[in-house]
């Protein structure tokens, strides 16, 4: 097989890939076999040192591509879409619309706790307040 057989042979069996990878395969063989021909080699035996042709070219075979598994909707689909928007426009606005009031009760619980503590806080100041007068009444009484 010559250089050029070899070349166009590869050429063929690495179509698929992009044109930059391509040519840097095609370099890199090129070399390779002008290399081994500068050390001593026929143009012949400089290929057949490369190995087996079928298994250099089964490296740059192409990859099978896996179907796309995307969600596509079809026709009736769109339609029972429009169709039952009022239905389902109505369920998303009434979970709006609970996930809103759980929210408010959450935070209405939070304020209320506080304010309990501070409503037992200020009446315990209150009271601490009513019995310091009365006892510093009773001091000055004295």
């Amino acid at each position: 097989m010559t250089k050029n057989e070899f070349t166009r042979e590869l050429k063929s069996k690495i179509n698929h890939l992009p044109k930059a990878e391509r040519r840097r395969i095609l370099t890199y063989y090129y070399e390779m076999i002008s290399e081994r021909m500068e050390d001593g080699m026929s143009e012949s035996e400089a290929i057949d040192a490369l190995g087996n042709l079928d298994e250099l070219f089964s490296e740059y075979a192409p990859a099978t591509k896996e179907p796309k598994r995307g969600v596509r909707l079809r026709g009736w689909h769109i339609v029972m879409l429009i169709v039952g928007s009022p239905l389902w426009i109505l369920l998303v606005a009434a979970m709006l619309c609970i996930m809103i009031a759980f929210y408010i009760v959450i935070w209405a619980l939070v304020i209320c706790v506080n304010l309990r503590r501070c409503t037992v806080f200020l009446c315990c100041f209150r009271c601490w307040c009513i019995s310091f007068r009365s006892c510093h009444n009773v001091a000055y009484s004295m």
